[in-house]
């Protein structure tokens, strides 16, 4: 941990000076990707100005002269004058393409013997336009065969030489366009070796830096954070051993301080809790408790001084406890006394409710029965009322057929008064026949004899059934007086059924509030007995307690106190 390089440099200052020296590594590998970059686009922009330029242009030539040869041919072929100026224009535009291009080499070639061939190419270029010229003029004035031979013996040999030329010129581009590549080809090369050994180590650099400050700021922080995680645990004889001038280090001095403080407060503390625990009420706190720590202190003396105040008050209350207890005994066995002498009274009322209760009970039992005969009584003169109601039914309906037997029976009558008449009218007639008419006459008698007869029956009948109209009223008016009786004694019974209820329910609420009163007169038997049996063990209980008092007291005088805490 120590004399190692920028140890004693602050944390900023050594994340400053890494991600500089980074900085200054991807400066210089920016740098020399530039400078590559920059040959590499020289070379290339060397290449298309010169050998592609030149390779471009005397394939343009080339094609250009065999656009002119095409075109010659066509014009001394041709008779038709519109299709010579227009093959006339094509060779004045290659020419002028032509000339461009040669001027456009002029400027690209450098080489002594390019130059000297693109000049053969111009000179011969004038010589051809000079042909041409010629050559469409004779074409144009009917000399086709003397433009034709100038064709063949001039014209198309120059043509040709120039096309070499340009053949030549064009693989000397070829050649040079070759070594552009290859040059440019090892230069990448050598750039991209370079840019690989720079970034080598670039990447080298900041893993070693990324390992020296993750060590030199890990390692403190371990350190450290085991220390705190001790104190966390309460081990208080933890060992801080890194030192530096960086922040960490001042951590670790603070923390080293820190377990210090700690042991003197924790020994002070423990110092004066020993003489606590050893009865010793009178110490006092010496050391200086500064800042968070002072209440500490504060707390401290106030217990103490709370303790003193407690014990020389427990002292006091544990003789007037004695004395208290001593009087609870004895209005204890008083009290035992007394509620024996309740007990009694409480025993004897509860035997006299009981008897009340019994005799209530059995007149429920006999208003019950009661109850239940006047129902039966009630039911049966209902249903006699009932029985009553039918036999008037009946008795109506009987009136109501004697009244269709006096109509009948009046029937009867008049059928034997026609009889008779006719019987008499029969005699008269039988009189008037003669002789002829006696066996009639005796048979007219005899009808008349049974009308007679008939007449006397009915009359008889007559009279029987009156009588017993006459009765059938009689007995009607007795049975709706019965029935109106009945209905009375019906309505009473009910009355009365009503009122033997309203006797039972209040029979039966004498007998639950005298169950209620018998209950809680066995309650108040329960809890005079239990506070008989709690006086005596408040007696006793307050014996013991004057005891422990006693005992009480003889502890607190084993105590060192500080009877200064009375006067606070």
């Amino acid at each position: 941990m120590k004399g190692y390089l920028m140890k004693n440099w602050k944390i900023g200052q050594k994340i400053i000076a890494a991600f500089g020296l980074i900085f200054l590594l991807f400066i210089i590998s920016a740098l020399l990707s530039g400078r590559g970059m920059n040959k590499l686009y020289t070379t290339f922009t060397s290449f298309y100005n010169r050998p592609f330029t030149v390779s471009n242009a005397t394939l343009y030539i080339k094609y250009d002269l065999r656009t002119i040869e095409k075109n010659l041919i066509l014009i001394i072929q041709s008779k038709n004058g519109d299709d010579i100026s227009k093959w006339e224009d094509e060779i004045n535009q290659s020419s002028a393409r032509l000339n461009e291009k040669t001027s456009l080499l002029k400027k690209n070639m450098t080489q002594p013997e390019s130059q000297e061939k693109l000049a053969q190419i111009i000179d011969s270029q004038k010589e051809r336009e000079q042909m041409a010229e010629e050559i469409i003029n004779l074409s144009k004035s009917g000399s086709s065969a003397n433009a034709f031979r100038i064709y063949i013996d001039s014209f198309e040999p120059s043509s040709a030489a120039a096309s070499d030329i340009a053949t030549q010129l064009e693989q000397a581009a070829i050649n040079r366009a070759s070594q552009f590549y290859t040059d440019g080809k090892t230069e990448s090369a050598r750039i991209y070796t370079v840019l690989i050994l720079f970034t080598t180590i670039t990447l080298s650099a900041i893993v070693l830096l990324c390992i020296f400050l993750t060590k030199s700021l890990t390692r403190p922080i371990r350190e450290l954070e085991l220390a705190t995680t001790a104190l966390a645990a309460g081990e208080l004889d933890t060992d801080v051993t890194y030192q530096s001038a960086d922040e960490l280090g001042v951590l670790a001095d603070n923390v080293r301080s820190l377990i210090k403080t700690l042991n003197l407060y924790i020994s002070d503390i423990s110092q004066v809790l020993k003489k606590m625990a050893d009865k010793d009420m009178t110490v006092t706190i010496s050391m200086d408790y500064r800042n968070s720590f002072s209440p500490i202190r504060t707390s401290m003396e106030t217990i103490l001084h709370s303790l003193n105040l407690t014990l020389n008050h427990v002292q006091t209350a544990s003789r007037e406890v004695k004395n208290g207890s001593e009087q609870v005994s004895q209005g204890s066995q008083i009290l035992a006394e007394n509620a024996i002498d309740q007990a009694d009274s409480v025993e004897r009322l509860f035997e006299t409710v009981s008897h009340i209760s019994g005799q209530i009970k059995e007149n429920t039992d006999g208003i019950l029965k009661s109850n239940a005969l006047l129902l039966e009584t009630q039911e049966e003169l209902s249903t006699s009322n009932d029985r009553m109601m039918e036999l008037n039914t009946a008795m109506k309906d009987i009136s109501d057929n004697s009244s269709e037997i006096g109509g009948i029976i009046k029937t009867m009558e008049s059928i034997a008064f026609q009889t008779n008449i006719l019987a008499l009218n029969a005699a008269v007639e039988a009189a008037r026949a003669g002789a002829a008419g006696k066996g009639f006459a005796v048979v007219a008698d005899e009808v008349r004899r049974l009308a007679s007869l008939s007449t006397e029956s009915a009359q008889k009948t007559q009279y029987l059934i009156d009588r017993t109209l006459n009765a059938i009223v009689n007995g009607a008016q007795m049975a709706d007086d019965t029935k109106g009786s009945l209905n009375t004694v019906l309505t009473k019974s009910e009355q009365l059924t009503e009122l033997m209820n309203k006797i039972t329910e209040a029979s039966l609420l004498q007998t639950s509030a005298l169950e209620k009163i018998s209950h809680e007169i066995n309650q108040i038997s329960t809890v005079v007995q239990t506070t008989s049996a709690t006086a005596e063990e408040s007696s006793a209980a307050s014996e013991e307690l004057a005891a422990e008092a006693e005992n009480l007291n003889q502890l607190i005088y084993q105590f060192q106190l500080d009877h200064s805490s009375d006067m606070i």
